[in-house]
């Protein structure tokens, strides 16, 4: 079997890599362990909107408060359901109502037709 390589890209741009930035795997894991910045490349850019804390933190909740949280979230839920059970049935009425508006009057133009132009007279 030959094996032939694809020709590869060529990077025209400038290297983004810092010299002497490099940290070893014990290093990183210690710097974590102990709660120590990491210092490793650029330094992240947060928005504020990001860094808010959104939702409930469910580690510092007790039961009580998970379970009311739970019943809640399926009331939501339930509701939402029940809310697109509605639109869909009204959804499917507006279709039938249209189909029978339809067979009435393809009925009423074939009355029509018979008494205008009566078959076989």
């Amino acid at each position: 079997m030959n094996y032939q390589p694809k020709e590869g890209k060529t990077f025209t741009q400038p290297s983004q890599t810092i010299p002497d930035m490099t940290m070893s795997m014990r290093d990183i894991i210690d710097r974590h362990s102990k709660g120590m910045p990491m210092e490793i490349g650029k330094s992240p850019i947060f928005h504020e909107e990001e860094t808010e804390q959104k939702g409930i933190n469910y580690k510092t909740l007790d039961l009580a408060e998970i379970e009311q949280i739970a019943k809640e979230h399926k009331e939501n839920m339930d509701n939402l359901w029940n809310q697109y059970e509605a639109e869909d049935s009204d959804k499917k009425r507006k279709i039938l109502e249209k189909e029978i508006i339809e067979k009435h009057e393809q009925s009423m133009q074939k009355l029509d037709d018979n008494i205008i132009s009566p078959e076989g007279h």
